[in-house]
């Protein structure tokens, strides 16, 4: 694809909200309030359409959530986004390839006089900041192209992938490319992790994972 196609297809309306929040474990309600804002509160992710969320919105989301996972208040987020989206000239900041280059410590900063908070405080969210964005794939120009969700009690592990170039952007198996959800439906029928391990090719250790995302989304 083009670069022009390619920014095309990352902005295009492929997830409903319903779906961002099972994909990153993150309550409908919470996805909702930072998409559409609240009475007298602004919206921190400005959807691709209305109802719709893109590939690119997947990853603010995804980074937004690692703020808040350190109590970090939706006011400041909003205020140091706003700083920082005149800084990089953005309107998804915490998607964009200037937030992934030196966006982190801006924002830190930015956060820190807002909130007053401690220099050793700023520390910790840079830190969970960089964790998350370091689950983010992006091409040479800095944009977003891969997405690895972070699955419960295997953090570091990079098994599922959002990739929108690979089965229209639903979550697969790293390698293989087949659906997560399959792979948890043969599960539920019967197959086996050793019998499933040996007819995809890949570890039993990989396809906990994955039935353990899946599971954790039905849930």
């Amino acid at each position: 694809m083009t670069r022009a196609s390619t920014k095309d297809v990352l902005m295009q309306p492929a997830y409903t909200y319903a779906e961002a929040a099972r994909f990153l474990a993150v309550p409908n309600s919470t996805v909702h309030s930072w998409v559409t804002g609240r009475p007298h509160f602004k919206h921190v992710v400005t959807p691709a359409t209305r109802g719709g969320l893109s590939f690119t919105n997947l990853v603010e989301l995804h980074v937004l959530s690692a703020l808040r996972s350190k109590g970090v208040r939706m006011p400041h987020i909003r205020k140091a986004l706003a700083i920082l989206g005149r800084e990089l000239d953005s309107k998804h900041p915490l998607a964009d390839g200037g937030f992934f280059t030196s966006g982190p410590a801006l924002f830190v900063r930015h956060l820190g006089k807002l909130a007053q908070i401690s220099t050793d405080v700023q520390l910790v969210i840079q830190q969970a900041l960089e964790q998350y964005i370091s689950r983010v794939d992006r091409n040479p120009d800095g944009v977003p192209i891969r997405l690895y969700p972070t699955i419960l009690h295997t953090p570091d592990a990079r098994v599922v992938v959002i990739d929108p170039a690979v089965a229209f952007g639903r979550p697969v198996l790293v390698g293989v490319g087949i659906p997560t959800t399959e792979i948890a439906q043969r599960f539920d029928a019967g197959d086996d992790l050793d019998f499933l391990a040996k007819d995809l090719g890949v570890t039993v250790a990989a396809l906990s994972d994955v039935v353990r995302f899946e599971h954790r989304r039905a849930a």
